[in-house]
Order: C-alpha cells, then sequence, then structure tokens
C-alpha cells in the first residue's frame, strides 16, 4: 500500500515477502534443502510458451519465475510429498508446475489452462483474471491464497478459512486489518472481492506468522 493509502504492486515486495516467509519457516521446522532458489535470469520452465498455455499476465509471469519455491521434486528427481508451508496445504512450486503443464501440452492436452485453474483457483477459478496468482497448488482440500499483480493484495477466500481472520476487537495486538477491494475493481469482480478478505501481500505473510506464534497453528 502506498504511503497516500492507495493498494499498489510490487514484485520486489512480493519477492521478498515470500522468501522471508519461507525463512520464517525454516527458523521453526523446515529443512532448508526444501526451500530452492531461482536462477538469476529466472526459472526456465516458466516461458513464453507456459505464459501461452496458462493464460497468465505478463506481471504474473514475472513474478513466479523469480520466486523461491518449496521443491516438490526430491534430491533423487523424483516427485515426493512435500513439506506444508500452512496447515495442510500445499504450497505451489511453479517451475515445476511449469514443467508439467508443458508436458501435457506436448501429449496432446487441450485444456492446461483449466488445470492451472483447478489446482491453483479452487471454487473461485470462475472469477479469476490473468493477473491474479494462485499460491497454492493441490487437490480439492487444498487452501487457495489468491495475488493480485495489479493491487499488491492477497486474497484468503471465506470458505478457505479467511473468515476467521477478517474481523477483530478493539484493542486485540494480533489483529490485522483486511482490505476490501471492491472499490479498485470491475463491476464483474465487486461480488466475489467484496465477499472474500485481502490482506496488504507484506500484512498478509504477517497474518501467517502470528498463527504459528500463538500457536493456533503447530509447527511439525
Amino acid at each position: 500500500m502506498s504511503e497516500d493509502g492507495e493498494l499498489s504492486y510490487s514484485q520486489e515486495e512480493a519477492i521478498l515477502a515470500i522468501r522471508d516467509y519461507y525463512r520464517f519457516l525454516v527458523s521453526l521446522y523446515l529443512d532448508e534443502s526444501h526451500v530452492i532458489e531461482p536462477p538469476e535470469n529466472g526459472w526456465p520452465s516458466i516461458s513464453p510458451e507456459f505464459q501461452r498455455l496458462s493464460g497468465k499476465s505478463d506481471e504474473v509471469i514475472a513474478l513466479i519465475r523469480h520466486l523461491p519455491y518449496i521443491c516438490k521434486i526430491s534430491p533423487n528427481g523424483h516427485p515426493y510429498d512435500p513439506p506444508q508451508a500452512t496447515p495442510a496445504c500445499y504450497w505451489a512450486d511453479w517451475q515445476a508446475v511449469a514443467t508439467m503443464i508443458l508436458q501435457q501440452a506436448a501429449a496432446g492436452d487441450t485444456d492446461t489452462e483449466g488445470s492451472v485453474k483447478a489446482g491453483s483457483e479452487g471454487l473461485e477459478s470462475k472469477n479469476v483474471k490473468s493477473h491474479l496468482i494462485g499460491l497454492t497448488f493441490g487437490g480439492r482440500e487444498n487452501n487457495v491464497f489468491l495475488l493480485d499483480t495489479r493491487l499488491g493484495i492477497v486474497h484468503w477466500p471465506e470458505w478457505y478459512g479467511g473468515a476467521d481472520y477478517k474481523d477483530g476487537y478493539s484493542g486485540d495486538p494480533w489483529f490485522i486489518d483486511p482490505v476490501w477491494a471492491e472499490d479498485h475493481v470491475p463491476e464483474d469482480e465487486y461480488e466475489w472481492r467484496a465477499t472474500n478478505p485481502a490482506w496488504t501481500i507484506p500484512d498478509f505473510f504477517k497474518l501467517l506468522k502470528i498463527q504459528y506464534r500463538k500457536l493456533n497453528w503447530i509447527p511439525v
């Protein structure tokens, strides 16, 4: 959020927030070797071809191409059950997802965009525009967090748990006010934005850390 209170996005801020959150998890329980950093020029699998197949915007591709990830490939090169960055939730390793999508397309899959949306956007997939990207990737029970590369916020949809954190009481030092994005979006996005709380990118990751510090979530 800018100094005048307007919502704004910074790729650098988003990368730093995600990297800092993974380092926080390393300080609790995550093996440092599970966190992989991008090459200097970004992950090669997150390519123009992947952008075409996924339907994501330039800003989204630029972001996920330079993010660190919790690796979904074991040291011996085989898929495995990776550590979870929030309870019962697998976070997206987009460089691995991109490789999978490219392979699916080569095998004749004509709905790779649908695969991306199903794995990362859940019940909100029909509403999610190309400038939003899911931070998680998994099955139907996986949580969904949607990062907006125009407004610089992360939506935590109500039915994935966000409703538990949208309200607080006066004087609660742990409470972080959500932001409501409906005043900043086109009319066709108003309904889902108005019912799903969001936080600025730094505040969202602060909120996740608070859950561990309060022992609402147990690091294991």
